[in-house]
């Protein structure tokens, strides 16, 4: 449900840039707003693991058990996000050129 509601707050953000900036801005947000939702997919699907952990572990009031849990899932997403994060920042132009189109 969070992820359809992020697909569709993204593309809101589309339609009313739309309405205020070109055609080519709005293509240059389009493309930066698929990139960050390719990264931010490791924070999402770690957080739909470990959100019941959380709540449990709080409700019990472990919390030493809650911090090592945060620790290790922080550490899962960053493993996840830096290396996407790598080749867009190595190999940005010739994926966004293959994904998107030379325009």
């Amino acid at each position: 449900m969070t992820s359809g509601l992020q697909a569709v707050n993204a593309q809101v953000g589309i339609l009313l840039l739309g309405f205020f900036a070109s055609s080519e801005v709005v293509g240059i947000y389009k493309v930066a707003v698929a990139v960050a939702t390719l990264i931010a997919f490791g924070l999402q699907a770690v957080n739909m693991v470990v959100m019941p952990y959380f709540a449990r572990l709080h409700a019990q009031g472990d919390r030493v058990r809650l911090q090592r849990l945060v620790t290790q899932s922080d550490r899962a997403i960053l493993a996840l996000a830096v290396p996407a994060t790598l080749v867009f920042v190595l190999f940005g132009e010739r994926f966004l050129v293959l994904a998107f189109g030379p325009g």
